[in-house]
Parts: structure tokens; sequence; C-alpha cells
């Protein structure tokens, strides 16, 4: 409506005056474009066209203020997260340096979040809140199940555990796990609490 108002002045604003429920804004410029109509042309066509153009001036400001606020917002104000192989290879350096804490450390560093939260993962039961993990850093299931067995070693004593793993892995959202990992650098949530039904849905 304001693009027409914006486009077509004169021509459009009484036939759009005449609606119900107007945005104030717009229904007092379509009273001023349609006031116009009625000035004398011998008198008042230089002011008559120096006060349309300042309408549609107006109009112009108030689709650019509209575009602004309708604009998606940022997500996620941290900084960007390390390519996946430099993920990776950090988190396989540090899982199999026999160091204590060495993990949860890289886990902190690549991740962007809390000692306390990467401990969280790492002691989580299951392998389940490191694999959305390593699902937001985009590491593939071979070196993510690398990583997890070796946190997990106890998890993989037999092949139908590792076949279950692959398919767990694969059927995780990319778009959900960088939601949850959002959330925990944000602090709405931390590992191993149950996710609120926006941060699963897809």
């Amino acid at each position: 409506m304001i693009g027409l108002l914006a486009r077509h002045g004169r021509a459009h604003a009484r036939v759009i005056g005449r609606r119900v429920g107007l945005n104030p804004a717009i229904a007092a410029l379509t009273r001023a474009l349609s006031a116009q109509e009625a000035e004398p042309c011998s008198d008042t066509q230089t002011s008559g066209s120096a006060v349309e153009a300042e309408v549609r001036h107006r109009l112009r400001l108030i689709m650019r203020a509209a575009n602004s606020q309708h604009a998606p917002a940022q997500q996620d104000s941290h900084p960007p997260l390390p390519a996946a192989n430099e993920a990776a290879r950090t988190l396989r350096a540090a899982a199999f340096s026999g160091e204590q804490g060495a993990l949860e450390t890289a886990l902190s560093t690549v991740l962007g979040i809390s000692n306390n939260a990467a401990r969280e993962i790492t002691g989580f039961p299951t392998y389940g809140e490191l694999i959305v993990a390593l699902k937001a850093l985009d590491i593939g299931e071979a070196e993510a199940f690398l990583l997890s067995a070796a946190v997990f070693p106890g998890l993989f004593t037999q092949r139908s555990a590792i076949s279950f793993f692959l398919e767990r892995y694969n059927a995780l959202s990319p778009v959900v796990a960088r939601q949850r990992l959002s959330d925990w650098r944000s602090g709405l949530s931390c590992p191993g609490q149950t996710p609120q039904p926006a941060a699963i849905s897809k």
C-alpha cells in the first residue's frame, strides 16, 4: 500500500483513503495527497508539486524504516565457529593427549562455551550431548565416532552400538545442533538440560 502511494501519489490516494482500519500515518498521507487534487492548478501547481514530493519522501522513509524492522536479526552474536577440519584436529589431539581436562579445555575453546559446560558434555552418561557439539561443528561421522569412542569407550563394546551411533548422528539435524549450541553459548540452557520445543523444531 505504501509502495502504491509512493509510486502513483494522488491517483491512488483517494481509493486507499476509503479503506477502513488504515494505519494512522498512511491515513494522514492519503488525506494530504487527496487535498492537493482540489487545489486550483493556476495558482498552486508549483506548491502542490512540492508538497507531493515531500509526501513521497516521507513515504520512502516509512518504507525504509519498515524494511529495517523486518530484517532478520542475527541469531548468534558470538565469534564464528572454527572450520570442521580444524576443530576435529584440535579435539582429536586433546582427546588422545592423555592430559586430564585437555578435551574439556579444547571443547570450551572451539565451541565458545564455559569450562563447566564442556565438563557437562564429557560427564554426561551417554554421548548424547557430545554429538550435538560435533554436529554443530559440522564434523563428519567417522571423526565424530572416533572422538565419541575415545570419550565413552564402554558404550561401543558391540558392533550394533556402532551402527546405532552412526544412525543417530546422521539423523541429528545440523540446524537443531547449532541452535542447541547457540543456547549453550548464550546461557539460555546448558548441556544435559532438556531443550525447549522451540529449540528442537525444524
